[in-house]
């Protein structure tokens, strides 16, 4: 029986440094860094995974004016969140066009 308590520790042990690993917080100034402006939205989320989509401006569209309309590109806006951490990050067509942080470290 002790034999298979050690054979099984290293797994063990493997399974629980994975675990830790993978909780590590992509909310990060790196990773805000490499988001760049007309980068899509795919890539982005490779970089920081699913981003909580904001929906209180859902369908307003957005001229070059900034003047908000039922014509014209509908942009997106995605938050990713981890404690006090912010990225907020703007889509048109599914690509970059704003973006904006808070408290990263």
């Amino acid at each position: 029986m002790h034999r298979s308590i050690r054979a099984a520790a290293p797994v063990a042990a493997i399974i629980v440094l994975a675990t830790v690993v993978g909780c590590e917080s992509k909310v990060t100034q790196a990773n805000y860094d490499q988001v760049t402006i007309g980068m899509p939205l795919s890539q982005v989320e490779k970089l920081l995974g699913s981003g909580e989509e904001d929906s209180s401006g859902a369908g307003l569209s957005v001229s070059s004016a900034g003047i908000g309309s039922s014509g014209g590109t509908t942009e997106r806006v995605f938050i990713w969140e981890d404690g006090a951490s912010k990225i907020v990050v703007t889509f048109a067509e599914d690509k970059v066009v704003q973006k904006r942080s808070e408290n990263l470290e």
